[in-house]
């Protein structure tokens, strides 16, 4: 069957399965590729393959899917929330410690959360003010020292243990898809991590989850902070590379903004630790690709990304 489609180069998930989404004129009102892997969004003048997995489709889905990254040589992954399950850590640290009447372990996952969130405010109310870079650790200390007074718990840690628990933040667990995808895609490409922290908070991430990078670039390192536009043109010209050449891999909406105004490709993984509060709906439109990364298995999520780049691990050569 010929049909006149032209495609976007964008993707899409759908409950974790990939889609890809191509366009087509108004007058495609139902469209059948072998009577069971297209249909129409005639309001987004697009056709999606829904069935990627068929073996009649699979093949043309991923050489579809490959060109939209076809000058690609690097991947820049953004670290904690992103390929880290950051709360686990944090929240397990807290249940280590003693009882305490005022706080009680239920509380511990939302205490840590607006932890997360009150560190995102911080650093953005320091770029945007143009203020000078600062330890994450002294961040975080802030941050925690706030939200105990506000809670009304400031009794609840001495000091000695608030540095404990700021401390966690330097040993994290890498989420179930992240380092068998990690693994398929260094073959292929640079794999590196950009992000806002210390050279030191990321040596001791990668070393207590095993994420596999090639290389980190901290916002120390750099001298820059995100979501700065000369960071992520930085981080592709240490690489020797154009950023077009780049993919920024993250679950931060306002990361991959940054990083599209330089010429980057931009993944979204969802995460239920990031972005709380976010249009999804928004964020899917805007990027190039989506997926799902929340069901906490190893085929979600960066799996996903891995399946489209690194096709020849599939037994799918597509170079």
């Amino acid at each position: 069957m010929k049909t006149r489609i032209k495609d976007r180069g964008r993707f899409l998930a759908s409950n974790g399965a990939c889609v890809w989404i191509i366009e087509a004129s108004m007058e495609m009102r139902s469209t059948f590729f072998d009577n069971r892997a297209l249909y129409t969004h005639t309001s987004r003048k697009s056709v999606s393959i829904l069935h990627p997995n068929l073996p009649d489709t699979k093949r043309y889905w991923l050489k579809m899917a490959s060109k939209s990254f076809a000058e690609c040589k690097a991947i820049v992954f953004d670290l904690m929330g992103t390929c880290c399950d950051w709360q686990t850590g944090i929240v397990r640290s807290m249940q280590n410690l003693p009882v305490n009447e005022q706080l009680q372990p239920k509380d511990y996952p939302n205490l840590a959360l607006e932890w997360r969130a009150g560190f995102f405010q911080e650093i953005h109310h320091r770029f945007e003010q143009g203020l000078p870079q600062e330890d994450i650790d002294v961040t975080h200390r802030r941050v925690l020292d706030r939200i105990l007074r506000k809670r009304m718990v400031d009794s609840v840690w001495d000091d000695a243990v608030r540095q404990q628990l700021v401390t966690a933040w330097h040993d994290q667990v890498a989420w179930p898809d992240a380092i068998p995808a990690l693994e398929r895609l260094r073959r292929k490409y640079f794999v590196v991590v950009l992000a806002n922290g210390t050279t030191r908070l990321q040596l001791d991430i990668a070393k207590s989850s095993g994420l596999p990078f090639h290389m980190l670039f901290s916002s120390q390192l750099l001298g820059l902070t995100k979501p700065d536009l000369a960071i992520y043109r930085k981080a592709a010209d240490l690489m020797g590379l154009r950023p077009e050449e780049c993919i920024m891999v993250a679950a931060h909406a306002y990361d991959l903004r940054a990083a599209t105004q330089v010429g980057m490709k931009t993944v979204y993984i969802r995460r239920n630790t990031e972005d709380v509060g976010e249009d999804f709906d928004e964020i899917e439109q805007s990027v190039d690709v989506y997926f799902d990364g929340r069901d906490g298995s190893r085929e979600c999520g960066l799996a996903r990304l891995a399946e489209i780049l690194n096709v020849r691990n599939n037994g799918y050569d597509m170079a």
